[in-house]
Parts: structure tokens; sequence; C-alpha cells
């Protein structure tokens, strides 16, 4: 819920690197951790596109927790466009709800 995008780009907002920190301080912490960052879009615009503004916006994700000194084996990512809505995006509100990186914990070696 503390990770930002530039509407309708893969550019990470600056208010979300201190969530991003603080999830690369885990990582570097837990190194036995790997984890899956799945990206997700809202429904309007060409199915194949929103795809790839996902993907795009998950491997932004990796790539700064890479800058903070994550190794990229920790993560895997995933884009899924607009095929795991969380509702219906009818209305702007829920929208942006579907608009998301979901971060989960595959792996605790």
């Amino acid at each position: 819920n503390n990770i930002y995008f530039k509407r309708a780009t893969s550019d990470v907002l600056t208010e979300s690197f201190p969530a991003i920190q603080k999830l690369a301080n885990v990582l570097l912490k837990k190194k036995q951790f790997v984890i899956s960052i799945d990206g997700h879009t809202d429904n309007v615009g060409n199915k194949r596109e929103l795809i790839e503004l996902s993907e795009k916006r998950a491997i932004t994700i990796k790539e700064k927790l890479i800058e903070f000194g994550v190794s990229s084996e920790q993560i895997l990512t995933n884009g899924y466009g607009s095929g795991k809505p969380l509702n219906d995006n009818g209305n702007e509100e829920k929208k942006q709800q579907n608009r998301r990186v979901e971060i989960t914990v595959l792996r605790n070696q």
C-alpha cells in the first residue's frame, strides 16, 4: 500500500522509496527469503499493454531493491495486467485499488 507509480508508467514516485528501503532492509537481513513481486493494473486500456505495464512496474521495484543491495536471486517478478483484480473496477476508487504491486515471500530456507 506504500508503493506508488506515476500514472500509466513504471516510474516509481519518490514517496515510495521508504517502503522499498524497508523491504530491502528485511531482505538484506534475511538472505534466505525469496520474494515474488507481482504487478497489477486496472482494466482500462489494451490488455497486452496492461500486462507489459504491470511487468515493468514489478521489474522497476526489483531494480530499486537491487540498488539498495538486495541480491537479484532473491527476487522474482510477474505482470498480470488486469487479470487478477481485487474488485470489479466499477469506479475510480476501485480502479485505484487494482493498480498495485503485491509482494509475497515464496521461500524462507
